[in-house]
């Protein structure tokens, strides 16, 4: 058998801490490597977008859905947001990682590309746990 992942936890059978524990103490984001915290902000925000255009019926126009190139301007203020909340980001998080993590979202035909749409079955997919949209969207909150 497998050895058990949770992608909000620090490494295979580690689980610091259950992932909804996380979210809620304000630590998801935390004890975990750098591409890994770019991943999860570049995925809360797409899912968010989607979420927005097709169960709201909105989409801000600094999205892809909103006729954007590429969703950099969106992502950009989605960071501002999450900044805003103290402990959320890393303790090591600061201007040059923020531009590294929106360069990686600007790295064409890559999972984390921001300028392709995301939808829920995509992130089942890709993280192969049916429970991380839900989780990605209550963090996008």
């Amino acid at each position: 058998m497998p050895a058990a992942f949770c992608f909000f936890c620090a490494s295979p059978d580690i689980f610091h801490a259950p992932p909804v524990t996380r979210l809620h103490n304000g630590t998801r984001l935390h004890d975990r490597s750098e591409r890994d915290v770019y991943g999860l902000l570049i995925d809360a925000y797409r899912l968010r977008v989607e979420g927005m255009y097709n169960i709201e019926g909105e989409a801000d126009t600094d999205s892809i859905y909103g006729g954007d190139a590429n969703g950099l301007r969106g992502f950009q203020r989605f960071l501002e947001r999450v900044a805003l909340c103290p402990g959320l980001l890393p303790s090591w998080w600061n201007a040059a990682k923020k531009r590294d993590c929106e360069g990686l979202g600007m790295i064409p035909a890559q999972w984390y590309d921001l300028g392709s749409a995301v939808e829920m079955s995509d992130i089942i997919e890709n993280y192969g746990d049916p429970k991380f949209p839900m989780q990605l969207r209550m963090f996008a909150e």
